[in-house]
Order: structure tokens, then sequence, then C-alpha cells
């Protein structure tokens, strides 16, 4: 029914038995522990085992081919000695011939064998001579190249000597270090654990004495007048502060209380008519007011539509922020600057306007980093002096809020004396401000030492800060600016050493330079 001996295609066969060959080989390779964890690639290992035997059969050849044309050179070598002893031996042998062929005996024959001995005895003498001479010279040689070895034995010995004895002075130095620097280490080690417990007392002391437990009404004095204070930081009315509003209220109370009867005499000799009128004038002036009210609300409407239409028209952006101030729209005129800020760069006045419509809600913490990124913005806007004291003052406000600490205040003083340090009218407000706040941290950490029971503990920090204030001293003193005279005079009360001024070469520059700035200056002024 159905023929199953169907012959099978040669090409497909010998395909399919090639695949399955692959693959009994990629099966080998992968369930081959040595290779698949080691990674050992027979094939390669192979061929360059091939190699290795074809390079040493070439280099046997090689070698047999190299001996076998020794083997040569050494025959034809041989040969040729061979015919040169062969030739001198014909000669030698045909001058004997010759010599005794032609000797012959003349008249003369026995002066002349005379004469000959006697020239045999002195070339004999002569040559026994130069034997002698040669080997007295040799022995001499001989000698001297015994005393030579000697002599370089001999240094060769010291050198041994001498490197032993380095080797050895090496090592004992190389002992002597490593032990002391165990011991450096192991004081270094019980400095840092004496330090750390030192850092942690301190960090006690001042939570025990901080301004935080024993709530100090001070602390929450601001910087911007003595009518204002920080809110996260007040801690209540004093005593003194309660007493004065009481005395204010009854200071308002009897003046209040004399109004009130000029206004009952007032009225009894007054009429009716006159109070009735007197209350409707009162009545239209409300309502005028809220007009107006009304009418800059329309304004300022009017303005937004024009900035929105063009964006670019300096006046209306000024106008517009000016009626959201008066409305008292802070998130309106906060919009409004930014707009005009992405379209102009404002000006010093602007931005100091804006600082200070936004100064009353640092207590808040998100608005806190909000007036710093605004900071950030007007510093990097517009360089101005003006807006740097309040970037550095907002700083040390928020000095006990932020994370940084002491650094952050320190950071932003630095960065507004590299910005506007070397204004010479008004840079030496920025100088104070910043060595005020040093001079103010020194006072703290020398009370804290004072109060302290180990005064060793703070001597370090204290020694530190001071050494900070006496080189922002003269940082600032190497700087031309207007009142520097009496920063010297303030340095010299600080330093307590008698400071002459030449004793300070870059004030002496800065105050020739401040000379010929300060014509220019005075014209800036005029």
């Amino acid at each position: 029914m159905y023929k199953l001996d169907i012959r099978v295609d040669a090409k497909e066969a010998a395909a399919t038995e090639w695949r399955r060959s692959l693959e009994r080989d990629r099966q080998a390779r992968i369930f081959n522990t040595r290779e698949r964890t080691i990674g050992v690639d027979l094939g390669s290992l192979e061929n360059q085992v091939t190699e290795k035997r074809q390079r040493e059969l070439e280099e046997r050849q090689r070698h047999e081919a190299f001996a076998q044309e020794m083997i040569t050179q050494d025959k034809v070598v041989e040969l040729l000695q061979q015919r040169q002893e062969k030739d001198l031996k014909q000669l030698n042998k045909n001058d004997s011939f010759w010599n005794a062929n032609f000797r012959w005996r003349g008249l003369e024959y026995e002066k002349r064998r005379k004469l000959q001995q006697e020239q045999i005895r002195e070339w004999t003498a002569a040559q026994t001579a130069e034997k002698e001479h040669t080997l007295q010279e040799e022995k001499h040689a001989d000698r001297l190249y015994h005393l030579k070895a000697c002599e370089l034995d001999q240094r060769a010995v010291d050198l041994a000597s001498a490197d032993e004895d380095t080797r050895r002075n090496i090592t004992v130095a190389t002992k002597e270090y490593n032990l002391a620097l165990g011991k450096e280490k192991a004081g270094q080690k019980q400095q840092e654990m004496a330090q750390e417990q030192d850092d942690n007392f301190t960090e006690l002391c001042n939570h025990v004495h901080g301004d935080m437990l024993t709530e100090n009404p001070a602390v929450a004095q601001s910087a911007f007048g003595l009518h204002r204070v920080i809110p996260d930081r007040w801690k209540g009315m004093s005593p003194r502060q309660v007493e004065e509003v009481r005395r204010t209220q009854e200071q308002q109370k009897l003046e209040k209380q004399g109004a009130f009867a000029h206004v009952v005499c007032k009225k009894a000799v007054g009429s009716v008519v006159r109070v009735s009128g007197k209350e409707m004038e009162e009545d239209e002036q409300s309502d005028d007011s809220s007009g107006s009210e009304s009418e800059l609300q329309e304004r300022a409407e009017q303005l937004q539509a024009a900035v929105d239409g063009n964006p670019y028209h300096y006046d209306n952006h000024v106008q517009l922020i000016g009626l959201l101030r008066q409305l008292g729209d802070l998130d309106g005129a906060r919009k409004a600057r930014n707009a005009m800020s992405e379209a102009f760069p404002l000006t010093e006045g602007m931005w100091l306007g804006w600082i200070r419509d936004e100064l009353p809600l640092v207590s808040i913490p998100e608005a806190s980093l909000e007036l710093r990124q605004l900071f950030e913005r007007a510093t990097e806007d517009y360089l101005s002096v003006e807006v740097w004291l309040q970037y550095v003052q907002f700083t040390m406000d928020q000095m006990s809020v932020v994370s940084e600490g002491v650094a952050f205040p320190r950071d932003v003083c630095e960065r507004a004396i590299v910005r506007c340090g070397l204004h010479v009218s008004k840079a030496g407000e920025l100088w104070d401000m910043y060595r005020g706040f040093e001079i103010a941290l020194l006072k703290s950490l020398q009370e804290m030492q004072q109060n302290s029971t180990e005064d060793d503990n703070l001597k370090p920090q204290v020694e530190a800060q001071f050494e900070r204030v006496d080189k922002l001293f003269k940082r600032q003193l190497a700087v031309p600016l207007i009142g520097m005279q009496d920063t010297f005079e303030q340095y010299r009360q600080f330093s307590d050493s008698s400071i002459a001024e030449g004793g300070l070469p870059a004030y002496e520059m800065a105050l020739k330079r401040l000379e010929i700035l300060l014509p220019f200056e005075n014209e800036l002024v005029s």
C-alpha cells in the first residue's frame, strides 16, 4: 500500500550527517566539564603543537645542514694543510740539495770560518742576553699581574665587606623606621580616638550649653532690624518686652480716653445733621477707595494682556509689576517678574525689590529654598554688591536651619569676595560682614573654651579660627578699598601686637594703588 523503501538523496543525507556531526561536536564541547569551565580551545592547542613540531623539525634540519657544511669545510682545511706541508717539505729538500752541491772551500776558508764562528758566538750571546731579558720581563710582568690580582682580590673582599655592612645598616634602619612608623601610627590612632572623644564631648557641651536647650532669646533677633524676629527661633516675648507692651497699652488707653472726651465735647456743641454728613462723607471715601482698587485690578489685567501679546515691551512689564505690588498680589508679581527676567535682564533695584518681597516668607522651608534659588539667579544675572550683601545676610540667618551649617555662609562669602571683592567703594561692607561673621564664631569658641572644664579640647579649634580671621584681615588689606586704614587699625587691635605699616608690604602696595584709584572713584560719584 505504501512504498517505504524510497531511496534517500545522497546530497541531503550528507548534509544531514554533517549537521548531526556538528551537533555531536557541540554537545561534546558543552557537556565536557573541563572545556566548559576552563575554556580550553582543543583545536588551537593541536595547531600550536603541530606548529611547534614543524619548527623543531626545521631547526633540526638546519642544524644538520650546518653540521654537514662544517664537516666539508674541515675536510677542505685539512687537505689544504696537507698540501702546504708537502710543499714546504719539498722546498726544504731542494734547499738542502743545492746547499750540498754548491758548498766549496776557497783560499780564505779558515779565516772565513773563524769569522763565522765569532759571528755565531756573538749572535748566540745576543740571543742568550735577549732571552734572559725576555725572561726577566716575563717574570716582572708575572709579578705585576700577581700583585694586581692580589689588589683586585683585596678590593673585592673590601667591597663585599662594605656591601655586607651597608645591607646590615639598611636592615637596622628599616627595622628602626618600621618601629618608629608603628609607634607613630599607634600614637596617631590614639590621637584620633582622643580627638573623637573630644569632639563628642564638645558636641555634648554645645548641645547642653547651646542656644536651643538654654532657649537663648537673642538667637531670634533678625539682622533686618530690631523690630523683626526669626519665627523658627522665637521662644516668646521676654518679661521686659511684655512689660513694655503693657506700658504701651496703658499709654494708648489714656490717649484713647482723652480723644473720647474730646469727641464727646464736640458732639455736645455740634448738631446731628453735621454728624450725619460726616458719616456720609466717610462712606463715599470708602466707596472711592474700593473703586480705585477695582481700577487698579482692571489696569493690571490690561497690562497683563499687553505683556502676553508683546513680551518685549519693557515699560509694560515694569508697570504691571508695580500695580501687582500695590494690589498685594505676591504670586502675580512673582510670575510677572519671572516673565520679565526671561525677556530682559533685571536691574539691581528690581532684584532687590523682588528679594524684599520674598523675605517675609523665609520662615517657610519651601519658601526659604526658593529664596535661596532666587539669590543664586540674582547673583548670576547681575553683578551687584548690594545683592550679595543681602544674600550673605540671608545665609547667616539661615545657618542653623540648613544642613551645611557654618559652611553655607562661608561658601557664599567666599563667592561674594571673588565676584565683588575688588569694588573700591562698596566691597568694604562685604569684607566687613564676612570678617564680622568669622570674628563672632571666634568669640563664641573662646567663650565655650572659658566655660569648658577642659581647655585643651577647644584650643585647636580656637587657634584655627584665629588663624582664619588673621588671614582674612591680610586678604582684605591687600585689596585697595575705601576705609582700609580703619581696617588696618582694627587688625592692630585684633592681633594684640605692634604691627608697623611697613610690616605688611601688600597693605602698602594696596594703599598706593588706592591713591591712584580715588580720583576716578570721585569722578564716578560726582
